[in-house]
């Protein structure tokens, strides 16, 4: 018999720990446009260190790399207001499933 999903379910301990908190707490919000799972890093702390995964480790995110002005991009910009208001990559085919990359996520 399958599990009635529309009423809360008992959490277990394992998934106590403030990551998995803040998960739940997350997928509870109906106004959210997307919902959070559990992974190998659910369980890790902050005390437990990124080991690889912190973006802020790398130039392009920590505001050390210079922005290109427009005239310097090698290809054409549209402008802003004859841009789409959003775009689903997914439905464009430009994205894939997402992946646990390991190190190479920076």
């Amino acid at each position: 018999m399958r599990q009635d999903r529309t009423k809360p379910q008992p959490i277990s301990p394992r998934f106590s720990n403030p990551s998995s908190k803040d998960i739940i707490s997350h997928n509870a919000d109906s106004t959210s446009s997307y919902k959070k799972g559990i992974n190998d890093f659910t369980d890790l702390d902050a005390g437990e260190g990124h080991y690889g995964y912190s973006k802020g480790s790398h130039g392009a995110w920590s505001g050390s790399v210079r922005a290109l002005a427009r005239e310097e991009l090698p290809f054409d910009v549209e402008e802003e207001e004859h841009l789409p208001s959003s775009v689903d990559w997914r439905e464009e085919g430009v994205v894939t499933a997402v992946k646990d990359q390991g190190g190479c996520g920076e």
